[in-house]
């Protein structure tokens, strides 16, 4: 989803360029014409500087969300168009917090608790274990000889003891770990749980292309100046955008619920 609003907002810069430059030259036009002050085309000339640094700003951005996308996914090497997402699947609330408690997330965290366990427990049953077999193999002359027996450790004085502190030590550790793993995936299912029972479903801006030819024709047409042309585009452009950003923001929450409540695979 990162890829594809980074390649919608550049859309959007690469339009907004276009717009503020053909502006310029209508502003231009009725500064011959002694229609409008000087001060309105320099009001312009600024817009294009910063549009056309907003849309550096955006292919950069598109550049390193592609490179992102391509660590997860086989993507060509370079930015491609991508399809819109469309909208976001619907997500009832109720029985989300059940599925979570049955999780494979959270199945893994209490597994590994339990691998942790076995593992150590094994560790230190390896390390106090006194017997153990021996065995060499040597040549006298023509003859093989291997030789096979049992061997036996004595201990050193508070030896188990010591093993014993530091592999309880060791599961307590790993458990406090594991705990607060649990509680930090807790804390992100509740936030996405609120997230989704407070949140609004995303509104498509319509009136963005329409609106914005408006204006620019009432600029053509002498109806706007500059000066009151620039601020609704700003409006405009920050409305699309937004626009964009909260169909991002839907997907990603359906996405994060998904994963935070998909159940261990038979």
């Amino acid at each position: 989803m990162d890829a594809w609003l980074s390649e919608r907002l550049l859309q959007l810069r690469e339009t907004d360029v276009a717009t503020v430059q053909t502006w310029l030259k209508a502003a231009q036009a009725r500064l011959q014409a002694g229609a409008d002050a000087g001060f309105q085309v320099s009001l312009v000339e600024g817009e294009v500087l910063r549009a056309q640094a907003d849309l550096d700003e955006s292919r950069r951005q598109r550049l390193n969300a592609w490179a992102t996308l391509r660590t997860v996914a086989d993507v060509p090497g370079g930015p491609v168009p991508l399809a819109d997402p469309g909208d976001p699947l619907p997500l009832p609330a109720a029985g989300l917090a059940a599925k979570f408690e049955t999780s494979a997330l959270r199945r893994a965290i209490q597994s590994r608790l339990e691998l942790e366990q076995r593992a150590l427990l094994h560790q230190e049953a390896v390390a106090t274990s006194r017997w153990s077999l021996r065995g060499s193999y040597a040549r006298e002359g023509e003859e093989r000889i291997g030789k096979v027996g049992l061997a036996y450790r004595f201990a050193r004085p508070g030896e188990g003891q010591a093993l014993r502190r530091e592999t309880e030590a060791t599961l307590q550790a790993t458990q406090r770990e594991l705990e607060v793993a649990l509680l930090e995936l807790d804390a992100r299912f509740q936030s996405a749980l609120i997230r989704l029972q407070t949140a609004t479903a995303p509104m498509p801006f319509k009136g963005f292309d329409l609106s914005l030819n408006a204006v620019s024709m009432r600029l053509s047409e002498g109806k706007e100046r500059p000066s009151e042309a620039l601020p609704i585009r700003r409006q405009l452009l920050e409305a699309q955008a937004a626009s964009n950003r909260r169909l991002q923001a839907a997907h990603l929450l359906t996405a994060e619920l998904q994963a935070l409540t998909a159940e261990v695979n038979p």
